[in-house]
C-alpha cells in the first residue's frame, strides 16, 4: 500500500467469517533498529499514538488498522496477526511519499491587461485528494474571491486557477497550497498595454504591423534620396 504523508490510509485484514481466529492483533515488524511493536489486541490500541486505530468493524471479519496523518517513518512492514494454533498472519508492506503541488508552465507568467489567465496546479504523487488546496495571491488566499472574476475548480489531479478581465494589479506571486503537500508558485506579470496574444509565457517585444509599415516606409524614402543625389551629379 502507498500513502503520501499527511493522508489517512487503511491496512486490510480479513478472516474467515467461520473460523475460530480468536484475538486479532496488529504489529509493526522489526527494521533497523526499531523493535517488534504490537499496535493493537482485538479492537483496543496497546500504543499512546492516537494516529492508530482499529475500524470499528461492520462485518465482524474485517479487523483493519487505519493510519492518520500518516509520516515517512511509518512505512515498513505491519502484520495482522489471529491468535490460532498455529498462529496465523497477513503481511502489508506500507509505502510512504512526499506528495507535492506543481503549477503546470514556467516560473515567470505574462499576461496581457484585460485577458484571462488560467493556472493549473497538478498533484503529484498523491494517493488520495487533500482536504483542501489554496490558492494566494501574495499573502492572501483567493478561492472565494468571486467579486474579482476568480473561479477554483479541483479534481482528482489538481486545481485550476481562473481569472478573468485581469489588470495590473493582479500581478504579483501566486502559489498553489494543498494540505500536508510542498507547495508550487510562481511569478505573475500583468502588462498595462496590449502587446502579445492572451496567456504569452515569455518577454519578448513583439513588434506591430504600423510599425513594420513605417520602417519600410523610411527605407524607401532613404533609397530615392541616394538616387536623386546621384542624378544631380
Amino acid at each position: 500500500i502507498v500513502a503520501h504523508r499527511g493522508s489517512t490510509t487503511t491496512l486490510h485484514c480479513q478472516v474467515h467469517k467461520d473460523s475460530q481466529y480468536g484475538v486479532i492483533t496488529w504489529a509493526r515488524l522489526a527494521e533497523g533498529n526499531r523493535p517488534y511493536t504490537v499496535l493493537t489486541i482485538g479492537d483496543t490500541k496497546y500504543i499512546s499514538d492516537e494516529r492508530f486505530a482499529i475500524e470499528k468493524p461492520i462485518r465482524h471479519d474485517n479487523w483493519n488498522l487505519r493510519i492518520r496523518n500518516v509520516e515517512l517513518d511509518d512505512g515498513g512492514m505491519y502484520e495482522c496477526q489471529a491468535t490460532t494454533h498455529p498462529p496465523q498472519s497477513i503481511f502489508v508492506q506500507l509505502r510512504v511519499v512526499a506528495a507535492y503541488a506543481e503549477i503546470v508552465g514556467t516560473k515567470d507568467k505574462v499576461f496581457n491587461s484585460g485577458s484571462r489567465l488560467q493556472l493549473i496546479c497538478v498533484l503529484t504523487l498523491a494517493t488520495s485528494k487533500p482536504d483542501y488546496i489554496f490558492w494566494y495571491h501574495n499573502d492572501r488566499m483567493i478561492n472565494f474571491d468571486t467579486n474579482r472574476g476568480i473561479s477554483v475548480q479541483e479534481d482528482e489531479s489538481g486545481s485550476t486557477l481562473t481569472m478573468i478581465n485581469v489588470s495590473v494589479s493582479d500581478s504579483g506571486n501566486y502559489s498553489c497550497q494543498p494540505r500536508d503537500m510542498r507547495p508550487d508558485s510562481v511569478v505573475v506579470t500583468i502588462l498595462s498595454e496590449r502587446q502579445a496574444p492572451d496567456a504569452l509565457q515569455d518577454k519578448t517585444t513583439h513588434t506591430s504591423g504600423k510599425d513594420i509599415v513605417q520602417l519600410e516606409c523610411a527605407t524607401l524614402l532613404i533609397s530615392l534620396s541616394s538616387i536623386l543625389i546621384r542624378i544631380s551629379f
